[in-house]
């Protein structure tokens, strides 16, 4: 098995000049996912594109917790019913996560109390960006990695937010995101129609390229240079990779040592 620095290449680019336009947040996010936007969770609707992309993604994520003994739990953001609950199994860790949608999370429960593997797990309705030391759900003795799946990143918006969050909670963390290459967006678009969002738009912003839709869909698949402008590289090592043809994996891990020490 590859070292993580093999597998993954370190990012060490200089940090460039972006700021953050909230043109495009999704303010309306839970209207969203509670309506038209739950068809983009269901597996029928997703193109063979998408189905490699998430393929790749739980391969990508698996290798991480392969290489990295001193992760005791996931706690994933976006959790749906609990999808990535396998990648706990799977490596005998525990799980935890939240999601905006009530539904999910009743989904989620289920899920959970339906499988005898899982070591322990709790699973809270609650939106990342409020996320903080008093209410998640992550006990304080765990060591998590925190995962954002299947852009859900770009899905929530505000990453400069998010970055401030997991960095006040000290958590290692991975974003799953879209490419913003040509070939990502065109499975982008074919993946939005194929859930049946109408008049989709795209724009292309300094920060990203964000798909919107009548329906209230508002996604930015972030630019890695902007996303590695929000990191303080005193405290955390970036890695990237590859996600199959359409996707990226940014994963930051804290420097331990010298955050011990302060």
């Amino acid at each position: 098995m590859p070292s993580l620095g093999s597998y993954f290449f370190r990012y060490n680019q200089h940090k460039s000049q972006l700021g953050f336009n909230e043109k495009y947040l999704n303010h309306n996010l839970l209207a969203f996912y509670q309506s038209d936007g739950e068809r983009l969770l269901l597996d029928d609707y997703f193109p063979m594109k998408i189905k490699k992309y998430l393929a790749e993604e739980f391969y990508c994520l698996s290798e991480i917790l392969s290489q990295e003994s001193f992760y005791s739990s996931i706690f994933e953001i976006a959790c749906g019913d609990a999808r990535n609950i396998r990648l706990a199994i799977k490596h005998n860790l525990n799980y935890y996560g939240i999601d905006l949608v009530e539904k999910s999370i009743e989904s989620a429960k289920s899920k959970i109390s339906n499988n005898k593997l899982i070591k322990k797990s709790l699973v809270k309705c609650l939106s990342a960006l409020h996320l903080n030391l008093e209410n998640t759900p992550v006990p304080e003795d765990e060591q998590p990695l925190c995962i954002f799946p299947f852009n859900s990143v770009g899905n929530i918006g505000n990453a400069p937010l998010l970055f401030k969050i997991l960095e006040k909670l000290r958590y290692d963390f991975a974003f799953s995101i879209y490419k913003n290459s040509e070939n990502s967006i065109s499975a982008r678009m074919e993946y939005y129609s194929q859930c049946g969002l109408s008049n989709i738009q795209i724009h292309h912003d300094q920060n990203g390229v964000i798909f919107t839709s009548n329906e209230g869909l508002k996604s930015i698949a972030y630019n890695i240079n902007y996303l590695y402008t929000l990191v303080d590289l005193t405290k955390y090592q970036i890695f990237i990779h590859d996600i199959d043809e359409i996707g990226t994996l940014f994963y930051a891990k804290l420097n331990r040592n010298i955050m011990n020490k302060r």
